[in-house]
């Protein structure tokens, strides 16, 4: 089992509704009554989204997260293609192929190789698993899960300690738990976040190794690369138009 750290606090928040009948003939204490209301309706509307959301089933939360991961993944695929074909051809002068290319090597390695194989066949190593993760990601309903805040403190207790929540985690090829501080997190953490358990998933092997970010992600080889989890986020968001090399995850909580 894999899982990601949430820095943001957990918790949940009581869902508060008010009654408020108006009668024909209003007396000072209904009017009072009505503006103690109107206080506590405008607090409600005050409050940030991020209070709100505790609310929220953590599932419907990551249901509601897919279709950007989607974007990203499929991004990823077919950067991943492009950049495999422009090696096995030689047209890596075209710039989009260049683009390709580049991006691919910044996060995967991939022309710091430390076995006995080709740029192409590391490219495609990385383009299956990517594939196979877009895969599960649209057979999600089997796969995501809520867990509530004791069972996830249960379930990640030999990993973060006593009584420490996480907004996923996940059982290889079994299933993904989303936690009550998944709601809570931006849309574009919800997608690296989900991106990051998918990873998790399909390969055990895959776990944390050297950030997302840093001197040791950048003198990563391909062999470490391809079994480093937070090079799978960074880059499904980095082959997303406009191409920009932003790092989304826990530590962008609010984006």
């Amino acid at each position: 089992m894999h899982d990601h750290p949430v820095h943001a606090a957990g918790g949940s928040f009581p869902v508060m509704t008010i009654d408020d009948p108006v009668p024909n003939e209003r007396s000072a204490e209904d009017d009072e009554l009505a503006s103690n209301g109107e206080q506590v309706t405008a607090r409600l509307e005050e409050l940030p989204e991020i209070a709100i959301s505790f609310v929220v089933e953590p599932k419907t939360a990551a249901d509601a997260a897919k279709p950007l991961a989607l974007n990203w993944l499929s991004s990823a695929v077919d950067m991943l293609y492009l950049a495999g074909n422009a090696i096995e051809t030689g047209a890596q002068l075209d710039p989009r192929s260049k683009l390709a290319i580049e991006t691919v090597r910044r996060h995967f390695h991939t022309d710091k190789r430390r076995r006995s194989i080709f740029e192409l066949e590391a490219v495609r190593l990385v383009e299956a698993n990517f594939r196979l993760m877009l895969r599960y990601l649209n057979m999600s309903d089997s796969i995501f899960q809520s867990a509530d805040d004791e069972t996830a403190a249960k379930s990640t207790r030999g990993y973060f300690g006593s009584g420490f929540t996480v907004a996923a985690y996940t059982y290889s090829m079994k299933a993904i738990f989303f936690t009550s501080d998944f709601p809570p997190i931006g849309p574009k953490c919800k997608a690296a976040v989900m991106i990051h358990q998918l990873a998790h998933f399909i390969d055990s092997r895959i776990r944390d190794i050297a950030g997302n970010s840093g001197p040791a992600y950048d003198r990563l080889d391909f062999d470490t690369a391809l079994f480093n989890v937070h090079c799978y986020p960074n880059f499904a968001a980095n082959a997303t138009p406009p191409y920009l090399d932003e790092r989304f995850g826990i530590s962008k909580p609010n984006v």
